[in-house]
């Protein structure tokens, strides 16, 4: 147990130091992405363990056991879009063994174009590349628990927005427990300790008025899953988020998921900030998986209601995506 933690320390001392309140920027870090932890309403550090599960938490794939490929586009409220792909697999090196993932996330809007103004249209997007290494702790230590996974991620996140740029880098890491023949699973995670995001406006310099930096949306997370049977045709799934941004309200989330002859996956899912000035989001979704030559397929949908206490009407998204599993 003083192993633990120990680890539960390390990974929540970033989030102790850089704790701070004011405005951020790379707003993107925010954004949580994959259509099953949409569904599940973004309550995925403990529940994921596959590509998908990379933007949640590094240590997610520890324990993986194939290759995965994951691929989604959402389709949200005012027409932004935003795509996601990911993959994960066993990592050889020359000192460590384990599973490394990468990951690609996209949001942009269309053309923004006043017909009534003589400016040029103004074209938006911003954007994530990550890489991440996750290996469970008794690789390093033969004696420390195999239950035990730990995870690192770095990522590079780049904005434009007309004339106007912006550029960061940001790391991630988590611990993922799994107590052996318990279906539990307990998660910590700090995200998007890093840099402040430099935004220069036109062909700022660095000493030019124009320049300013933010600092990033620094997240600290933790989560808990149980998996469990209800006959050999149906299994379900059941989980529990707190997330809280340093810089604003903590969010906490439930989801669930309920699979039916690992053919059909049925999701609901509810997030709601301790703000009321924040959203609530209540979410829905559902997958088709098939599995031949040990090879699974998966299709899946979610959609999200975003509601807000100042709005009469909702905020509606789409989301779909694909993976493979081999």
């Amino acid at each position: 147990m003083g192993k633990v933690k120990f680890i539960a320390a390390l990974v929540l001392l970033p989030a102790v130091l850089f704790a701070a309140g004011g405005t951020t920027g790379a707003d993107i870090l925010k954004l949580n992405t994959g259509c099953r932890a949409i569904a599940m309403g973004e309550a995925f550090s403990a529940a994921g363990d596959r590509a998908e599960s990379l933007w949640y938490n590094p240590a997610g794939i520890a324990f993986h056991k194939k290759h995965s490929v994951f691929y989604s586009h959402h389709l949200m409220a005012h027409d932004v879009t935003a795509v996601q792909a990911s993959y994960a697999g066993e990592v050889e090196t020359f000192l460590l063994d384990g599973k490394g993932g990468l990951f690609f996330v996209w949001r942009f809007l269309p053309l923004i174009d006043n017909e009534d103004a003589e400016d040029e249209p103004v074209e938006y997007y911003d954007v994530v590349f990550g890489g991440t290494f996750a290996m469970s702790l008794n690789q390093i230590v033969r004696e420390w628990p195999s239950d035990i996974g730990i995870g690192i991620a770095a990522k590079i996140v780049l904005e434009q927005i007309g004339p106007h740029s912006g550029s960061t880098i940001a790391f991630d890491a988590g611990v993922k427990y799994e107590p052996a023949d318990t279906g539990l699973a307990f998660a910590l995670a700090v995200q998007n300790a890093g840099l402040p995001i430099r935004a220069i406006r036109g062909a700022g310099e660095p000493d030019d008025p124009s320049f300013e930096e933010f600092p990033i949306p620094l997240t600290a997370r933790a989560g808990a899953a149980y998996r469990f049977s209800v006959d050999e045709n149906n299994r379900s799934l059941i989980a529990l988020d707190y997330m809280h941004d340093l810089y604003d309200y903590p969010r906490a989330a439930v989801g669930l998921e309920h699979g039916i002859l690992e053919l059909l996956y049925l999701r609901a899912g509810y997030n709601t900030s301790f703000d009321t000035r924040n959203p609530a989001y209540v979410s829905a979704g559902a997958g088709i998986y098939t599995t031949q030559f040990d090879v699974s397929v998966g299709i899946n949908y979610a959609y999200r209601v975003s509601l807000f206490g100042s709005l009469n009407a909702p905020l509606n998204s789409h989301f779909f995506s694909a993976d493979v599993r081999f």
